[in-house]
C-alpha cells in the first residue's frame, strides 16, 4: 500500500479551494477534491494540477445534502484504494461555502437556513462522516472568515455562521485530542490582494501558532497573494 500523503478539500474546483489543492500538490501531496455542479471546472482542476508526484482526482459533493454524505464517505474509501493504494486521509480541509449578503433585520428564514447548512452543519455532519477514515494523528482545518473579527456591511448571517465554526473547532480538538487529531479554523483574507492575510484561530493544545496570528505575504507572487498559509498550516503548524 503507497505511504503518500492525501488530503481532502471541498470546494476544490475554484478559490481558496483550488489554490490549497494547488499548493498540496506541488509539495508532493495528493487531493481529493469536491465541486458542487460544475464537472468541466472540476476535470480542468484535475488535469492541472496532477503531475508525477500528485494527483488530484474530484468528487462531486453537495454540501447542504447532508443525507448523502454516509454515501459520500464511501465514495472517498473507494476512490482512496482504487486511485491512491490509501485507506486514510492525512488532511481534511472544510472549504465549500457561499455567501449570501443581507443586513441583520433583511435575512429571511429561508436564507439562514443556506447559510445554517452550508456553513456550519454540512462541514459539522460531513466530518463525522469522514472521521473513520482520518487517520489518528491527521490533521483538520476549518476555513472560517475574518468576518468573525470586524464589521463587514451585509455579512451578519454568513459572519455568525463562521463564528459557529470556530467555536466548535474548539471541542472537536480537545474530542478529537485522544487520536492525536490537530483541529484548526483558518481564516484566509483578502487573498487576492498585496496584503493578504491569514488569522489562525488557534487551539489550545493543537498549534504551536501563536494565538490570532498573523501571516503576511503569503504568496509566491506579491501580485496575486493566496492562502499559501493554509497549506502551511496543515503540513507545519500543528504539534
Amino acid at each position: 500500500m503507497s505511504t503518500s500523503k492525501i488530503a481532502f478539500i471541498t470546494g476544490a474546483n475554484r478559490g481558496i479551494g483550488y489554490s490549497i489543492a494547488r499548493h498540496l500538490t506541488a509539495s508532493g501531496i495528493s487531493v481529493i477534491g469536491t465541486y458542487h455542479a460544475n464537472a468541466g471546472e472540476a476535470k480542468a482542476a484535475e488535469t492541472t494540477l496532477s503531475n508525477e508526484n500528485a494527483k488530484l482526482r474530484m468528487l462531486q459533493l453537495d454540501i447542504a445534502n447532508h443525507a448523502s454524505f454516509s454515501d459520500f464517505a464511501g465514495q472517498v474509501k473507494t476512490l482512496l484504494a482504487s486511485g491512491f493504494g490509501q485507506g486514510e486521509l492525512n488532511y481534511v480541509v472544510q472549504n465549500a461555502g457561499n455567501i449570501i449578503h443581507t443586513r441583520f433585520d433583511a435575512a429571511t428564514s429561508e436564507q439562514l437556513d443556506n447559510q445554517y447548512n452550508i456553513h456550519f452543519k454540512g462541514p459539522y455532519l460531513l466530518t463525522v462522516a469522514l472521521l473513520p477514515l482520518i487517520r489518528d494523528g491527521g490533521r483538520i482545518l476549518n476555513i472560517t472568515s475574518a468576518a468573525t473579527r470586524f464589521y463587514l456591511p451585509d455579512h451578519g448571517p454568513y459572519a455568525a455562521m463562521k463564528a459557529a465554526t470556530e467555536v466548535i473547532s474548539l471541542y472537536m480538538a480537545k474530542e478529537l485530542g485522544v487520536r492525536g487529531i490537530t483541529v484548526n479554523a483558518v481564516a484566509p483574507g483578502q487573498w487576492h490582494r498585496t496584503s493578504a492575510a491569514v488569522w489562525f484561530v488557534t487551539i489550545p493544545g493543537s498549534t504551536r501558532v501563536s494565538p490570532r496570528s498573523r501571516l503576511w505575504g503569503a504568496s509566491d507572487n506579491p501580485t496575486t497573494s493566496e492562502p499559501r498559509s493554509v497549506p502551511f498550516c496543515l503540513t507545519t503548524c500543528a504539534g
